[in-house]
């Protein structure tokens, strides 16, 4: 709470989402699909901020303000402490999400209940000789426009909980879901790179760990398309007959694409803006929380190891 880089990621994250208005208004097409995009990708990357600037210094403050001494003097496991920062930190970054993606969907219903169409319905009338102006349009107006943002976040409020209103289908509901999966896994990464290096070198390899992540399909199409090029090159037909340094290298490429987290396999956000509905792998949720579960584990392991002397 004290933590005031916490407010400036949340304070831009809602500038950013509110001025998607201004962006919708500079495409000529699907301007849904631009709210949609800038919405998911703020929270995805603002939430990544979070769980990186705060997870960095977790553990390496204790340490370097000598407090550590002092928590596991008492009858406080190490495991206990690890898991501690790691599950409140992952509290407030799941709160800091909540409320983006509630301002996202008020944004979304805003902007849905806000149309052109819409509010030249409300500033005129039809009479005996066609359409004309209120008396008051300005007025009229105003009063539409509140009535809607109020509207708009008693519906976004629902849809936080899952209800279906408004704008907001339940595949955006997913999507922030899936997106807090993500963070999950990276909020573990970071709490064990904190466990062991200089909050520099953890924020590095946790924003590597993120983008190997999120092209961690790349990787694995890369090793594909590197063996069935040498395969044609080599005229051979069985990955075994390759030379060994073509099959080191792929090696290294299936290795490396089972070692990053799948984060790709969490990413929904395309199929949110491009299609109807949303298909989810059906274990990603469990796939989520082991991989969470073996890099916790390997930090328990290496902080447990740790000499503060």
């Amino acid at each position: 709470v004290r933590n005031r880089i916490l407010y400036f990621i949340l304070f831009f994250a809602l500038i950013l989402m509110g001025a998607s208005g201004v962006v919708k208004e500079l495409a000529i097409a699907a301007h849904d699909r631009i709210v949609m995009n800038l919405g998911l990708a703020s929270i995805s990357f603002f939430g990544l901020m979070a769980s990186v600037f705060v997870g960095i210094s977790l553990v390496y403050n204790e340490l370097e303000r000598r407090t550590i001494y002092t928590i596991v003097s008492k009858p406080v496991h190490r495991y206990q402490f690890l898991l501690g920062k790691f599950f409140g930190l992952l509290l407030t970054i799941y709160v800091i999400v909540a409320i983006m993606a509630l301002f996202f969907f008020t944004v979304f219903n805003y902007q849905a209940r806000t149309t052109d169409d819409k509010l030249i319905e409300i500033l005129t009338v039809q009479t005996a000789t066609g359409a004309e102006y209120v008396d008051n349009p300005a007025l009229a107006k105003a009063g539409f426009l509140l009535k809607s943002a109020g509207l708009s976040f008693a519906e976004s409020i629902g849809n936080l909980f899952g209800f279906e209103g408004g704008a907001v289908s339940h595949s955006l509901l997913i999507a922030v879901v899936m997106i807090g999966l993500e963070l999950m896994i990276i909020t573990a990464f970071a709490v064990m790179f904190s466990s062991f290096s200089t909050p520099t070198l953890s924020a590095v390899f946790t924003v590597m760990i993120f983008l190997a992540g999120r092209l961690n399909e790349d990787i694995l199409r890369f090793a594909d398309r590197l063996v069935q090029e040498a395969m044609k090159a080599q005229q051979v037909i069985a990955m075994a007959d390759l030379t060994l340094a073509v099959k080191i290298k792929a090696y290294i490429a299936y290795l490396m694409a089972l070692a990053v987290p799948n984060l790709d396999s969490l990413n929904v956000t395309s199929q949110v803006i491009h299609a109807d509905t949303v298909t989810v792998w059906r274990y990603s949720v469990l796939y989520a929380i082991l991989y969470t579960a073996a890099i916790l584990s390997m930090a328990i392991l290496i902080f447990s190891r740790r000499n503060f002397k």
